[in-house]
């Protein structure tokens, strides 16, 4: 544990089936302290630092942060964080993910989900180039339920580090 660390809240920063611990306090009165066990080593002492920005809005001072952690295949990931004082809260979002592309009837779409790929995730699904007017809502695909496109039924899997995308 950070030895100036007041009240610590600990959470973890999920993507797909991997966590990374996280403790959230104060130290003094500054700014909210945030360490992230970017390697998973149990040990919030020995990773870098995250970079820090800041940013006042009417009922609170969101403290934006970026870090790196390392993917279960070894590949450093980058992440921003948004500590929120006094609510002591954290979100998330993943600057990585997946994009994958498919055909159906002679049209392209684009496939992108952020963060790791796994049995839960959540594709948007938009056609490429934008061929469709603006404003036409996106779809959205999940792993192991089937969605239309065109009036094609299609379905995503993933196993052996693959997406596989079929026609039902």
């Amino acid at each position: 544990m950070p030895p100036d660390l007041v009240d610590p809240k600990y959470g973890e920063i999920v993507f797909g089936n991997e966590k990374w611990p996280y403790l959230l306090g104060h130290s003094g009165d500054g700014p909210p302290a945030l360490y992230v066990d970017a390697d998973q080593d149990v040990d919030f002492t020995n990773d870098p630092a995250p970079k820090r920005t800041e940013q006042e809005t009417s009922d609170e001072t969101t403290h934006d942060v970026e870090f790196d952690i390392r993917l279960p295949d070894g590949q450093p990931a980058h992440v921003g964080a948004h500590p929120r004082y006094p609510s002591d809260t954290l979100s998330r979002h993943a600057d990585f993910g997946c994009i994958a592309m498919m055909k159906v009837d002679d049209e392209t779409f684009l496939m992108i989900s952020n963060g790791i790929v796994h049995t839960d995730s959540t594709f948007r699904v938009c056609s490429y180039p934008k061929t469709r007017p603006q404003g036409t809502p996106q779809k959205i695909a999940k792993v192991g339920q089937s969605f239309e496109i065109n009036g094609t039924e299609c379905l995503l899997r993933v196993g052996d580090g693959k997406l596989p995308i079929k026609r039902n």
